[in-house]
């Protein structure tokens, strides 16, 4: 870029201080060329900039899709996790129901082995005071019958 500003000043001031044709005409040429040139890039840098805008379009047309299917996903995840919430909870429930049941089962059970428990206790107590009875009755008797032998032998001797 540095040269070609060179070659025009040195082409201008031939031009304007000498008056040479050739210079104004490859004057001329280089300005001509240059506008020309810089068409072409202007030209170039509005297509790259629509192409760019409509790319962003395009990018922001895609972003917001995306954005629609993310968000149709986590409202399928809300609600899978919302109906697993629900599950789990009636689950929890129905355990918690079972375990209540189960400890009124063993509640009744227990209450049942300890009517038994006291009742076996009951007859044991029964038991022993009729074994302690007739222990007594067959004590006094033996007590008795030794008395008499004694007496017996005692009378006979």
């Amino acid at each position: 870029m540095e040269s070609f500003k060179e070659l025009l000043e040195a082409e201008l001031t031939k031009a304007v201080t000498a008056q040479d044709p050739q210079s104004i005409h490859n004057l001329s040429v280089l300005l001509s060329d240059t506008i020309v040139e810089r068409r072409e890039v202007d030209s170039f840098t509005e297509r790259i900039s629509s192409e760019l805008q409509f790319l962003g379009e395009k990018m922001d047309r895609g972003f917001s899709g995306m954005d629609k299917r993310f968000e149709t996903m986590d409202k399928r995840f809300e609600d899978l996790i919302n109906q697993m919430n629900q599950r789990f909870g009636q689950q929890r429930e129905e355990s918690n129901e079972r375990f209540e049941q189960m400890d009124q089962r063993f509640t009744e059970q227990r209450e049942e082995s300890d009517k038994r428990f006291e009742q076996v206790d009951k007859r044991i107590e029964q038991m022993d005071r009729h074994f302690n009875r007739s222990f007594r009755v067959i004590s006094i008797g033996i007590a008795a019958l030794l008395l008499l032998l004694s007496y017996g032998t005692f009378l006979a001797g």
